[in-house]
């Protein structure tokens, strides 16, 4: 405490755990306002994703007006993301908690919100004055490279302008910790500071607010009133109505707005007006137009209806539309429908062309001016020439690392967050660190895994040019951030006592936002002038998208400007972070030398050799890189893994690194770990709970109280039943991968299957044999949330395999011409993805829920931990636990059990109908082992929930069926599948004839 007094933050009044204002609403309302928000927000969310989806697949909304438009659901989604969320939490939980740096994000997001959707509109306004105003030369005047730079201007100068405003909050020392708002923004950080001269954050506020409402009505009224005028000098009725109709929903969405903005600030101004509607208000303008946006330009927006009417119709979902295709097909056969150009008619067929004929929607095409045999928005990429029999482990061990990579940086910003003694200048920069690991390794990885194992390549532009961004945002956030990080360590080693003058929390984060915004700006730039070139090639030549690449899509001409560039930043980076870190290292090897003491010698050596170490590795990495497009000898599959260790190898080696060399970090880990009861135990292992009652690590356990003798052979059966578990479903995995035959969705699908029935059998037997053998009853509270997690995990995932299944059982029989086009190996993969995901999401949330509960007992009255048995032990209020199992049970119920009865159903009349007796006969079959092996796991799941709730039933019958539900689905299943599936049956015998019994 007293080193920290000596700094200019007082601790006895500012800590960064802030207290909230929150909403007042007692315990009756809170449930109901908690689910009303919940529903909001996933509406505002499906809404906005839905605009986004639509722009970014439908090809006839690929113009500019939509380009531009693309913004404002993406903007939506930050700010009802940033704000709501939050204050749900604080409701349902009654807490008013807030970490300062989270605090500080959510403040900029909104703001940033705000100042988008000014200069947004503004901009929307600009291309309907063009498009209406000068519709000749629309396509001249807005190219490519003006769209983009009229969206990069908006959001440039946003974040410019927000990023100065929120680094001079920064420079305030702060004194108090309470926020004033249900929401952090600007002003209600700037209450927290002492008291002091705000002249300049109040002028430069004042200033930004009256640049952005200006310049934005000034251009909207310049735009509209422009357009009115033309609309009434246009002598069609129809051309009048339909400009006016695109501009109505830019115009109700900003007068909105303003209504919203003007009425909150207004509440606050009239003192007779209570506390919570102040705070309503307050949220509304973060929460009224991401949920009225996407309903306005839904309905206002003609492109955008028929482009969702296209989708609902392709997908099955509106079946009246057959129709409309029809008589679209007529209208174009016949040259009835009338386009303003060439360009429009293409545009218009495109959107069409899945049901139109593909010869007549090329020929139209090709009459036009845009050759989309050369570059298209769906281009194609290089990828990794890899074999068939190679791709599967490929994908797995990248999968791992993807994973490895993600868990240990989360870690690393999860200790930084939760952790008080991290709360320090070299740690919050530090944060920066694993955070732009992740946003890389969430970009490159995933990508190019999928297209591994898909065996496609495709690539949507725009996705292609984000993925760019962010790759080139990755690199110079590298360098930069490793300079801030020695100029940190070079003021903690080089002027320890000037330390905490000089590195007040106001230059720390004026140095990350020097890093970050310098970053940005360098970046943005470079892409400005890339995308300033017309494109005429559709292929990019690396298995991911950098600027290089995009480069090569251009149409021959002069890229001096950009060249020069790329090679200016290139250069600018390499010697700033260069030249600053072997200064910074060099004075701190000198004061090294010079310490008396060689404990402050190795404390500061080892201080910096994480940092050292990180750089060394990543540009060892890149010069391996270049080196290897330099020697003509070296194959293509060895450039791009080298490529593509740029982005991998630090966001995997960093937590390492850091981990392991970094003291605090170290220790604040073994903290975490040991509170959670899962790093190393000392020999007496005891904890205490609220009341201060001693209690141990280990808990005790329900047993089968066996004999000694019926314990030995009640030890044998399980060893032997989990060995035959194993080795079925382990056979079903060889079959299904080794032969090709059986590389079908259905296959793959029931691949998901024996890897599950694993899963759930591990989690079982191993614990099972060792409290036979061993006769013991106890089990470690870690090993028990583990196997309870894994145990639900197996249970899901078992449905939710099932359902698929169905699905793909529905699709084959019902639509069998078109099975191939549907089951697709990308839709397959998002099949598999969505089923083990939003598995490993919801026991997630479940597990997070349970582990924030203090725990009063430590017996068990069940053979094996679940999280029902787990939240008996728990001495505090478990209604939202209750509420969420029992949400997500009915959920995944009611979801697959209706799936898969509509599924049959379906089926079922379909065989009715087939006149086919073997048709019939086979699809029975088929569909007859699905069915039974869901029945057997409903009914034994169904059984074990029944046993709990009679009362009367013996207490061994009761572990019978526990234990039974957990290990008959596993041992049945590869049976089931091996006997009733012809396909399975015929290749697993040839594997045995020729492995087993060839002489």
């Amino acid at each position: 405490m007293k080193f920290l007094m000596e700094g200019n933050i007082s601790y006895s009044t500012f800590t960064f755990n802030l207290k909230i204002a929150r909403f007042d609403i007692d315990s009756k309302t809170k449930y109901p306002v908690f689910f009303a928000g919940v529903l909001v927000y996933m509406f505002s969310v499906l809404c906005n994703v839905t605009i986004l989806g639509l722009i970014v697949t439908q090809r006839n909304l690929h113009r500019p007006m939509f380009f531009i438009l693309f913004s404002l659901p993406l903007i939506d989604l930050i700010g009802i993301s940033a704000g709501l969320p939050r204050v749900l939490i604080d409701i349902i939980t009654e807490t008013n908690d807030v970490f300062y740096p989270t605090c500080v994000l959510q403040a900029f997001l909104l703001h940033l919100y705000g100042g988008a959707i000014l200069l947004l509109l503004a901009a929307m306004s600009i291309d309907r004055y063009i498009a209406i105003c000068n519709p000749l030369r629309y396509n001249s005047i807005m190219t490519t490279g003006k769209i983009f730079g009229l969206i990069a201007w908006a959001w440039g100068t946003d974040f410019a302008l927000i990023i100065v405003l929120f680094s001079l909050q920064s420079r305030t020392e702060k004194c108090k910790s309470f926020i004033t708002n249900v929401y952090c923004d600007n002003p209600s950080l700037l209450l927290l500071s002492c008291p002091g001269d705000f002249t300049v954050n109040n002028i430069y506020g004042l200033f930004i607010t009256a640049f952005l409402q200006i310049t934005s009505v000034s251009v909207q009224l310049f735009s509209y009133v422009h357009i009115l005028i033309t609309c009434v000098k246009q002598s069609h009725a129809d051309s009048r109505v339909k400009a006016v109709n695109t501009c109505v929903a830019q115009i109700v969405t900003f007068l909105l707005f303003e209504i919203v903005s003007t009425t909150a600030i207004l509440s606050y101004r009239f003192p007779t007006v209570s506390a919570t509607v102040q705070k309503t208000f307050g949220l509304m303008i973060y929460v009224i137009l991401p949920v009225i946006n996407p309903i306005i330009y839904g309905l206002k927006t003609k492109d955008i209806r028929i482009a969702l009417l296209v989708v609902l119709r392709k997908h099955k979902i509106d079946p009246g539309g057959k129709g409309l295709f029809e008589y679209l097909k007529k209208t174009h056969a016949s040259g009835q429908t009338q386009f303003g150009s060439t360009t429009e008619k293409a545009r218009y067929l495109e959107g069409w062309d899945f049901c139109l004929d593909r010869t007549l929607v090329a020929r139209v095409l090709m009459a036009g001016n845009l050759s989309f045999s050369t570059f298209t928005f769906n281009l194609k990429a290089a990828r990794f020439d890899i074999d068939s029999n190679t791709k599967y482990p490929v994908f797995f061990v990248g999968v791992l690392v993807y994973m490895f990579s993600v868990l240990c940086n989360v870690t690393i910003l999860g200790l930084i967050i939760t952790q008080r003694n991290l709360h320090r200048p070299m740690f919050f920069i530090l944060f920066s660190l694993p955070l732009n690991d992740l946003i890389i390794i969430n970009t490159g990885l995933p990508k190019v895994l999928f297209d591994i194992i898909t065996e496609t390549n495709d690539v949507y532009y725009p996705t292609c040019v984000l993925q760019a961004f962010l790759v080139h945002m990755y690199v110079g956030a590298i360098f930069l951030l490793m300079a801030v990080m020695s100029i940190d360590r070079y003021i903690a080693i080089c002027n320890p006592l000037r330390y905490n003058s000089i590195m007040t929390p106001g230059r720390m984060y004026g140095l990350i936002a020097w890093a970050w915004g310098t970053d940005f700006a360098l970046i943005l730039v470079l892409f400005s002038l890339q995308a300033r070139t017309e494109k005429c090639k559709s292929f990019i030549t690396n298995v991911y998208c950098d600027n290089p690449s995009l480069l090569l899509l251009s149409c021959p001409g002069d890229f001096t400007v950009n060249n020069i560039y790329g090679l200016f930043i290139t250069a600018f980076m390499q010697i700033t972070s260069v030249s600053i870190q072997l200064f910074s290292y060099t004075y701190i090897l000198i004061t090294c030398v010079k310490q008396t003491h060689s404990d402050s010698r190795v404390k500061a050596v080892n201080t910096c050799v994480a940092q050292i170490l990180a750089f060394i590795l990543f540009e060892i990495v890149s010069s391996v890189t270049v080196l290897s497009y330099r020697v003509p000898n070296i194959s293509a599959n060895a450039q791009r893994t080298c490529s593509l260790l740029i982005y991998v190898i630090l966001p995997v080696v960093n937590p390492i690194l850091y981990g392991m060399k970094t003291k605090d970090i170290r220790i604040a880990l073994l903290v975490v770990l040991r509170k959670y009861n899962l790093g190393p135990r000392s020999k007496v292992s005891v904890v205490k709970n609220q009341s201060g009652q001693n209690l141990s690590s280990d808990l005790s356990l329900e047993t089968f109280d066996l004999t000694r003798e019926k314990a030995i052979v009640a030890f044998v059966f399980a060893a032997v039943n989990y060995m035959i578990i194993l080795f079925c479903n382990a056979l079903l995995l060889f079959t299904i991968i080794t032969n090709k035959a059986l590389h079908e969705p259905m296959n793959i699908l029931l691949f998901n299957l024996p890897i599950n029935d694993i899963i759930g059998s591990t989690c079982l037997f191993p614990h099972i044999m060792r409290e036979l053998l061993f006769d013991t009853r106890t089990i470690p509270i870690s090993v028990c949330i583990t196997q309870a997690f894994f145990t639900h995990i197996y249970a899901v995932s078992a449905v939710f395999i099932l359902t698929a299944m169905a699905y793909d059982r529905y699709v084959a029989i019902c639509h069998p011409m078109r099975y191939t086009t549907i089951m697709s190996k990308a839709h397959l993969t998002r099949i598999i993805s969505l089923v083990w995901c939003s598995n490993v999401i919801l026991i997630s949330v479940l597990f997070i829920l349970l582990l924030r509960l203090p725990r009063c007992r430590s017996y068990i009255a069940h053979p094996y931990c679940d999280n029902p048995t787990l939240l008996q032990l728990v001495c505090a209020d478990t209604t939202i636990n209750n509420i969420y199992g029992l949400l997500i049970t009915a959920a995944c119920q009611i979801v697959t059990v209706g799936f898969i009865f509509y599924s049959y159903l379906r089926i079922l009349i379909a065989c009715f109908h087939n006149k086919s007796a073997e048709v019939r006969s086979k699809a029975l079959q088929t569909c007859g082992t699905h069915l039974i092996v869901f029945l057997l796991f409903e009914c034994l799941g169904l059984f074990t929930i029944i046993s709990y709730r009679i009362k009367d039933i013996s207490i061994h019958l009761r572990k019978f069926i526990a234990v039974a539900a957990m290990i008959l689905p596993p041992t049945l299943n590869p049976i089931i599948y091996g006997l009733r599936t012809k396909e399975i049956r015929v290749k697993g015998l040839r594997i045995f004839q020729q492995k087993v019994f060839a002489s």
